[in-house]
């Protein structure tokens, strides 16, 4: 059986190595959102900024994702969650959801593109329907 401790360290070592396969996914595919339906996702951008803070480039982190603190602090919550109070993390997500919704109609709304994008027709789903339906 398996104590709270090796459970924790395991929660955190799965959480890593997911992050860390996401960065590789994204470096060698770019976001996969993105590339299935041309539309940039609420995330697009951090990873981008997390190299960013690595080079200690704090500027083009925000550039990037202004929000990229916040997905440490979301896992750093979901680790301590037993010790919290059940509506004060409940707040918190609820926050961090809304903070990154806000964020993601202002970046789409301003039209970066070099960040953001919404552009459906270069989606790899919108090329494969209209490749079936006998379209270029």
């Amino acid at each position: 059986m398996e104590t709270t401790k090796k459970r924790e360290l395991r929660s955190v070592l799965d959480l890593a190595a997911s992050a860390a396969l996401l960065a590789v996914l994204n470096r060698l595919f770019g976001c996969p959102i993105r590339l299935v339906t041309g539309v940039s996702c609420a995330g697009c951008g951090m990873t981008r900024a997390w190299l960013s803070v690595l080079r200690l480039d704090l500027r083009q982190a925000f550039y990037y994702h202004p929000l990229f603190l916040l997905p440490p602090v979301g896992a750093a919550l979901w680790l301590c969650r037993k010790k919290l109070p059940r509506k004060f993390l409940k707040g918190c997500m609820y926050a961090m959801i809304g903070a990154f919704l806000i964020v993601y109609v202002y970046r789409m709304f301003r039209g970066d593109g070099n960040v953001v994008a919404f552009d459906p027709r270069s989606g790899l789903a919108f090329r494969v329907i209209s490749y079936l339906q006998g379209g270029n």
